[in-house]
């Protein structure tokens, strides 16, 4: 048996190239989806197959963070070559969900249609959007990881560095996180020689 989770939306923002996309799930980053049509055709229902993922845990270790939000960023950058933009679907922590295996997938659920028409404009939505997602991401305890968030948010508010910097920033991060997990599992151990 499946695991669904429907939402309504209009059907004007989910056009017939969108809808195509992705109930044939082209792109990796989105949950399978089918869509039904409600209230005389006006409005669609969405049926997300969440079948094998789970949400994303509310409280966590910080060094999930940067490995989530660089599988979700590489993941929109995919999905933008099947023109489904960032700005145009809504990025937040709930609609993140996370296989058995760690794969990362998100719900689409548009933001709307062609409400930032100039690239210049769509591009900005797009930074404010990960900023916010990645301030929703990482935890405000986590003093390691939050300077690389903060270094990672002024590089996308400058706007002089694309995305690809950004996720690189993250990936290194995602690096640092690992050694500082290991050097924390290793602290425990008495690793001094004894005499017998």
């Amino acid at each position: 048996m499946k695991d669904i989770v429907c939402k309504e939306m209009d059907k004007n923002t989910i056009l017939g190239y969108r809808e195509e996309v992705l109930v044939n799930g082209r792109v990796g980053l989105f949950l399978p989806v089918s869509f039904q049509c409600v209230d005389d055709g006006k409005r669609v229902m969405a049926f997300y197959d969440i079948s094998g993922t789970d949400e994303l845990k509310t409280q966590y270790d910080g060094s999930e963070a940067p490995f989530i939000a660089t599988k979700v960023l590489r993941g929109m950058l995919d999905a933008a070559e099947y023109y489904l933009m960032p700005q145009d679907y809504l990025l937040k922590r709930e609609l993140v969900r996370v296989g058995r295996r760690g794969e990362i997938k998100l719900i689409y659920y548009p933001e709307s249609i062609n409400k930032h028409s100039s690239r210049d404009i769509g591009n900005l939505v797009f930074r404010n959007k990960v900023k916010v997602f990645l301030k929703e991401l990482f935890p405000k305890d986590g003093i390691a990881y939050r300077s690389v968030l903060d270094n990672t948010i002024s590089t996308l508010s400058d706007g002089t560095l694309g995305m690809e910097t950004c996720i690189r920033k993250l990936e290194m991060t995602k690096e640092d996180s690992f050694i500082i997990k290991r050097d924390r599992s290793w602290s425990g151990i008495d690793l001094s020689l004894q005499m017998v």
